[in-house]
């Protein structure tokens, strides 16, 4: 056959991998989703010699004209079914045992154009329909074979300026380019070795030197040597010539496999990123770096390590959270456990890693396109080891849940202040002038008027004294009808100082903002300190008891409310529950995470919900939940080891017990959640940590039947500057995709309710030193458009 005869391959047959739901990412909150596309496909030597080689080549295009991304890769075209993309992919043989490496606009038709390899063959292969399920091949040059028969090293790019793309291709360990003719059915390709002596494996393309054009990156052999241990740039003289001239800029300590050029360090100025290849692969000792490219480019190139592990054949730079920088993109190719890594730049160059999946083996690929056409960057890959497979993981960083959140604060003049103190203790809200809009309440230890009321008007908040001197109001509250008047009267404890708790009469419907409510005391003995309250019925006989921590008693007390609560000095009170400074599981997150004056195994959080069905309410707090029974409390223990934690409850697994949440409230720790199976607390890490994540709340935020998870972290003067306020929204299966509210400020007891009487969700956001006095108010403007800022 001719080099410039064409053949036709005969449509073999659209095969059709079953419907396929969107299976999820491993990780429990992570806005990634993992589509199996295929578990089926065919290897190079299930068709031709030699038996063990495997495809190389992957690309993303439109090859049907639907305005949808379709994958290539080998021998078979994978067509895009569009919306979540978790419906059908229709899967097209080629008809022929090529690789196809790119999709690129060959000859300017409305039919698709596919690069594909057989070294020493190269092949063009365009669509005969405007479906993409028939196809034809030309023969447009040759290259040497590699000693993988077909080449790793493939690019596509601007080389050559004005015109079609180029593209180039390593072979024989060397580099050459083609350049498309304007005739490409009749005229010959121009095919030119630019670089020499090379590896088979990863190029880079881009402008290294500055004058727009694009450059090469490579690895390159010493001499008499096999593998590639020298990282190359070569200068494009911009006119098509070969040979270009190279300059070494550093040594790798194993091959040189898949590199990439980009500025990682906003210095306007082109890096070169590089990872290394291990074979058999069996250590954890590969390595990805990057060479930061000097003022002068002749001087010493910087390399700079990012992570050592296991062998990673799969590189892509891309700004992948749409904040300026070039983020990387790798996955192992071997080891235990297959991370999928998404490294977020700073901007700088430094980079913290996420793991967007584990167990999945990708070899080449790991590449990002957008394939469902919502803004972000997805992720395709196939692999090597579980050459049967193809990728795809959709990126839901754009949520269809995100919301337009209008910010109303203190520092704007929207409201006014608490008072002049800057240590807001406490927050609570409760509808306490029954006009069917939830209210708000801030607490402060430091001065007066120690409680303020925020009453809900029609342009906004009016502030009321509710506690017109300072008092000594520790965090935690809670509301109840303790006078049974109808109306929701509310208490608060008192800090390390003060061995009281107090709750307030609500004088519905005389209300006068100057005018404080009356205050009576539930506790005013025994041990200080008294961090969260919380009414309910405990011992299920149909009446409301208040349960607080008293951590000077290192107690849990139960109060009966009393029969004329305004006329006793103290409500009846029973220790349910006390825990030992002398014996305690060594803390989840240590001691060094915990703040200073933390005591020794502590307790705060509280939560109330029926864990065993038996229609009672349990309380959840200490790492623990009790349980009324035979006229006590029993202790039952979920983690003993998460001390000084937050507590909430909810059915975010559908079936069998409620799942419990622990998270850390001072210091910094994880956010961990706890599910009922065969007799044991079974723990699932949802966030690896939080920075004083002191907010955390269960709600059903976009009214699908399945709960969320409010969080928000808290600041103290200029630390933590990324705490987020962040509601995770839950699937149902225990996982859950993140939504950001909002970065950079410190909230403290945040609580999330409707403050405007619209029906959905707002947030009230107040810190506890951080710019205190202080009050931020997020209000929920219903769901973002894509063309909204």
């Amino acid at each position: 056959m001719s080099k410039t005869s064409l053949f036709s391959i005969a449509f073999l047959g659209l095969l059709f991998i079953g419907s396929i739901n969107a299976l999820r990412a491993q990780s429990p909150v992570n806005n990634w989703s993992y589509i199996e596309i295929d578990n089926d496909k065919s290897k190079w030597g299930d068709y031709a010699e030699p038996d063990w080689l495997r495809y190389f080549g992957l690309d993303m295009g439109d090859l049907n004209g639907d305005g949808q991304k379709d994958i290539v890769t080998g021998r078979w075209v994978y067509l895009n079914p569009g919306g979540d993309l978790s419906a059908q992919w229709t899967k097209v043989d080629l008809g022929h045992n090529v690789d196809g490496i790119f999709v690129m606009d060959v000859d300017g038709d409305d039919y698709a154009d596919i690069i594909a390899q057989a070294l020493p063959n190269v092949y063009w292969l365009e669509a005969t329909n405007k479906k993409g399920t028939a196809w034809k091949a030309t023969k447009i040059g040759e290259v040497p074979a590699t000693s993988h028969t077909n080449s790793q090293g493939f690019e596509k790019g601007q080389i050559i300026a004005g015109g079609r793309e180029e593209f180039v291709i390593a072979g024989g360990n060397n580099i050459y380019s083609f350049e498309i003719p304007k005739n490409p059915e009749k005229d010959k390709w121009k095919v030119t070795l630019i670089a020499a002596n090379t590896s088979d494996e990863g190029i880079g393309l881009g402008d290294i030197d500055g004058d727009g054009d694009i450059d090469i990156a490579a690895g390159r052999r010493p001499e008499g040597g096999d593998e590639p241990l020298t990282v190359v740039w070569y200068e494009n003289p911009g006119d098509g010539n070969s040979n270009w001239k190279s300059y070494e800029i550093g040594k790798t300590n194993h091959p040189a496999d898949r590199l990439a050029i980009a500025d990682l360090d906003g210095d306007a100025k082109a890096d070169i990123i590089v990872t290394e290849e291990r074979y058999p692969g069996l250590e954890p000792d590969a390595n990805l770096f990057w060479y930061k490219q000097p003022m002068d480019r002749a001087d010493e190139w910087k390399r700079i390590r990012i992570v050592t592990q296991y062998s990673m054949n799969n590189l892509d730079v891309k700004d992948m959270d749409h904040d300026g920088d070039m983020d990387i993109v790798t996955s192992e190719h071997k080891g235990p456990g297959l991370e999928l890594q998404l490294w977020r730049n700073n901007g700088k160059g430094v980079f913290v890693k996420k793991v967007l999946d584990t167990g999945k083996e990708s070899h080449l690929g790991a590449q990002v396109k957008d394939m469902d056409g919502d803004g972000d960057l997805d992720i395709v890959s196939i692999g090597w080891d579980q050459y049967q497979k193809v990728h795809l993981w959709r990126n839901d960083e754009i949520s269809k849940e995100t919301r337009n959140w209008k910010l109303y604060s203190t520092s704007k003049g929207d409201m006014a202040v608490p008072n002049s103190g800057n240590q807001q203790t406490a927050s609570l809200v409760v509808d306490a002038d029954k006009d069917g809009i939830m209210d708000f309440f801030i607490a402060e230890r430091t001065a007066a008027p120690a409680l303020t009321w925020y009453r809900h008007i029609d342009n906004g908040w009016e502030r009321y004294v509710v506690e017109d001197g300072p008092l000594l109001i520790e965090a935690g509250s809670a509301s109840y009808d303790i006078d049974g008047d109808g109306d929701q009267d509310i208490v608060f404890g008192g800090e390390s100082g003060s061995n009281e708790v107090w709750w307030w009469e609500n004088p519905y419907p005389n209300f006068n903002p100057k005018v404080p409510w009356n205050r009576y005391t539930i506790k005013k003995s025994g041990a200080n300190k008294h961090h969260d309250q919380l009414f309910g019925d405990f011992d299920g006989d149909g009446e409301q008891e208040l349960v607080f921590w008293n951590q000077g008693a290192a107690a849990l007390i139960l109060a009966e409310i009393p029969a004329d609560p305004k006329n006793v000095d103290e409500w009846q009170l029973q220790t349910i529950y006390r825990y030992s400074n002398d014996s305690e599981m060594e803390p989840l997150v240590g001691i060094n995470g915990y703040p200073g004056w933390q005591t020794v195994n502590e307790h705060e959080g509280l939560f109330k919900i029926d864990i065993d069905g038996d229609g009672i309410e349990d309380i959840v707090g200490g790492g623990r939940w009790f349980k009324y029974h035979d006229g006590k409390f029993m202790e039952n223990i979920i983690d003993a080891s998460y001390t000084f934690s937050r507590s909430v409850a909810g059915q975010f697994v559908e079936g069998g017990r409620p799942e419990v949440l622990l998270v850390v409230g001072d210091g910094k720790g994880p956010l961990n959640m706890y599910e009922w199976i065969k007799g044991t607390w079974q723990k699932t890490e949802l966030l690896e940590e939080l920075d004083n994540g002191h907010t955390i709340d269960v709600i059903d935020f976009n009214g699908d039947g399945k709960l969320d998870i409010f969080s928000a972290e808290m600041r103290f003067g200029e630390g933590n500057p990324d705490a987020k306020v962040r509601i995770l929204l839950g699937d149902g299966k225990g996982h859950f995709k993140e939504m950001t509210v909002v970065k950079g400020y410190g909230v403290h007891e945040g609580r999330i309710v409707d403050l405007d009487g619209d029906g959905d969700y707002d947030i009230l956001g107040k810190p506890y030193t951080w710019k205190a006095p202080l009050i931020n108010i997020w209000i929920n403007e219903g769901p973002k458009s894509a063309t909204d800022d």
